[in-house]
């Protein structure tokens, strides 16, 4: 059953956050251990420092969350944009069609809040995700994307090239 997380979940949503983490860790070639990982969110919360709205759907089997797809969403004064911040099955549960239709809840939450665009980063060689993306009818956009770390005070702005 797919559905939109509530109190309950935390435990398990920070849990797979966690996992998702440590596997991309793990292709960037970081070898920080899960505990770590999941302590460091833990602390953080499921939110991060931000000023619009982040939310996320889940699978859920037989009292067990198998899945999840976050989203964040901002504006930039005209225009509503989703940002895909979380996609992750586990791994006995994949190739089942269960990160099809949570990219497909997501998207249609994020329409029924006035998201007109939505964009995710991956990997080059995320295969699996890019053909995912893909089927939902995400476009690959090759442009690259800049940015710097400012003071840890101040938030982080992206920089886009032209």
């Amino acid at each position: 059953m797919i559905r939109e997380t509530n109190a309950h979940d935390t435990e398990d949503v920070l849990h797979l956050i966690a996992c998702q983490s440590h596997e991309d860790q793990k292709h960037a070639g970081v070898n920080e251990s899960f505990e770590d990982i999941y302590r460091g969110w833990r602390r953080r919360g499921l939110t991060r420092r931000y000023d619009g709205e982040i939310f996320h759907v889940v699978d859920e089997r037989d009292g067990e969350i198998v899945g999840i797809c976050g989203m964040s969403i901002s504006t930039d004064g005209e225009t509503s944009m989703g940002e895909l911040t979380t996609m992750y099955v586990k791994p006995e549960h994949r190739r089942k069609g269960i990160a099809l239709r949570l990219m497909k809840e997501i998207t249609d939450l994020a329409r029924k809040k006035g998201v007109e665009f939505i964009f995710a980063w991956t990997r080059q060689e995320a295969t699996a995700a890019k053909a995912l993306y893909e089927k939902v009818g995400y476009e690959e956009n090759v442009q690259p994307i800049y940015y710097k770390i400012v003071h840890e005070t101040e938030p982080a702005k992206p920089e886009q090239a032209d």
